[in-house]
């Protein structure tokens, strides 16, 4: 996948979840863990590397927050789902 670069990209909704996706899959393959990839998405990958090296403890606030969401998803109806996203509109 290539992004052409144009910020206006970014605003078309079909091709930022392409990116996004696209990114996380390399943060993925990077880290060999899903958790660690989300992490790195949120926080960046040099962070999360340098946390690593430094034998700290990573934050599991954020990626928590994306499996529960993840999970809950899951478990609805895409009516459910498609009325979740129009009450945030």
């Amino acid at each position: 996948m290539e992004w052409d670069g144009a910020e206006e990209t970014l605003f078309d909704p079909i091709k930022n979840i392409q990116i996004g996706v696209y990114y996380l899959s390399i943060l993925e393959r990077d880290f060999n863990d899903l958790k660690t990839a989300i992490i790195a998405y949120n926080q960046g990958p040099y962070a999360v590397q340098e946390r690593l090296t430094n034998n700290q403890e990573l934050p599991n606030n954020y990626v928590d927050k994306v499996l529960n969401y993840y999970a809950n998803l899951r478990g609805f109806s895409l009516e459910e789902v498609q009325n979740e996203i129009k009450a945030t509109e």
